[in-house]
């Protein structure tokens, strides 16, 4: 087996440890069951635990990111806020573990956040969703919000939707669930002026058609 090969067996196998038992109750014993290698093969590619955690942060930050950053900008906000839930959900599902442990690195040991190039990426990050925020705050169509509302607001449903999806529990076939949620953000932060615009341009219902109530519209 390749050398290459060996260190991937050995993450997936940390990953999926990491996920079924937690990074506290799993041991290198664990993983090495686990990827069918050696202690010396584990030992040969990482420090140990921490390392192999660290690692597996990266990998997935650095995934995550490069996903992100190929949102499309200077195309108005609301394709903006499409491209951009789309491109989040798109790399949830399709990279599932790396997402649910995302959201478990808040418990790993306080020192791997200390590290340097986790912490360059994180920045890398961070300048990746300002960048975004930036171009969205500065369209007449959005509200004027906090910049950290206003991410909650577009990405809040999309993770929820993640996390269920993470767990088995969604039904909706993934284009539709994109398009609701897009949808859905983009209402959320327009600026109601522009709401209005778009609810004069619609066109009115048949005479035997009752109207729209605003419980529908809220759906």
């Amino acid at each position: 087996m390749a050398r290459g090969d060996t260190r991937r067996l050995i993450l997936e196998a940390a990953l999926e440890c990491f996920l079924a038992n937690g990074f506290t109750r799993t041991s290198i014993a664990d993983i090495k069951a686990r990827s069918r290698t050696t202690t010396g093969s584990v030992y040969h590619f990482f420090e140990g635990k921490e390392d192999i955690a660290l690692t597996l942060c990266i990998d997935a930050l650095r995934s995550k990111t490069a996903a992100l950053a190929d949102v499309p900008q200077k195309v108005g906000a609301r394709d903006m806020i499409h491209s951009l839930v789309g491109a989040l959900v798109r790399w949830g599902t399709g990279h599932p573990g790396y997402h649910r442990f995302l959201m478990q690195t808040e418990f790993l040991a306080p020192g791997l956040a200390l590290n340097p190039e986790l912490i360059d990426l994180q920045m890398e990050a961070r300048l990746a969703r300002e960048r975004l925020l930036r171009e969205l705050a500065s369209s007449p169509a959005v509200r004027e919000l906090p910049a950290d509302v206003l991410w909650a607001m577009i990405v809040g449903p999309a993770e929820t939707y993640l996390y269920e999806h993470a767990h088995g529990r969604t039904l909706a076939f993934l284009d539709e669930a994109i398009e609701a949620l897009a949808e859905a953000a983009w209402r959320a932060i327009r600026q109601e002026d522009q709401a209005l615009a778009g609810e004069s341009e619609q066109k009115p219902a048949p005479p035997d058609t009752p109207p729209r109530t605003l419980e529908w519209d809220l759906l």
